[in-house]
């Protein structure tokens, strides 16, 4: 299984995933402060794809400290590592 880890943004949305408007696609919502649909990305293969096509995105990032998950939305850095888990 793979995980999104280490997603950098070069540019962090203010808006919450929740506060997004929605749209017919499940994975979609559409930002009225950039006029763009933010796209949720669910593995590496979904979220490599948005950076090509520049597209802002939503991912779930962990934050251990924390022990939550959160959802951060913006537009993911060109830089992305992701790692297999076994």
């Amino acid at each position: 299984m793979r995980e999104i880890r280490n997603c950098q943004f070069r540019f962090k949305c203010p808006k919450a995933w929740g506060a997004l408007k929605l749209t017919e696609i499940e994975d979609q919502r559409y930002c009225t402060e950039c006029e763009q649909i933010v796209y949720f990305c669910k593995t590496n293969k979904q979220l490599m794809t948005a950076i090509q096509e520049d597209r802002c995105v939503a991912v779930r990032v962990n934050d251990p400290e924390e022990d939550l998950t959160l959802i951060e939305v913006g537009m993911p850095a060109v830089k992305y590592n992701y790692q297999d888990k076994p």
